[in-house]
């Protein structure tokens, strides 16, 4: 965000909670993107270990759900 506009990042992150709450997010995110979900196979799937790449001492994958989908979420 350009600091000229510093409160658009406060506005986006209000209105994405709203979406959220309402479960207007996951209707839209569904509509778009829920028949790949499927096709995918997601909760069969698991996360390799990549050398280098390794996660924070104390972090989860979950703090990486930039979507806010993650299996087990509304």
């Amino acid at each position: 965000m350009s600091p000229q506009r510093a409160g658009w990042l406060d506005a986006l992150d209000k209105g994405l909670d709203r979406l959220e709450r309402d479960g207007r997010y996951a209707r839209w995110f569904d509509a778009h993107y829920g028949q790949a979900l499927t096709r995918a196979a997601m909760p069969g799937r698991r996360v390799l270990p990549l050398p280098g790449y390794e996660l924070m001492p104390g972090a989860s994958l979950a703090d990486f759900d930039v979507l806010r989908r993650a299996p087990g979420r509304p």
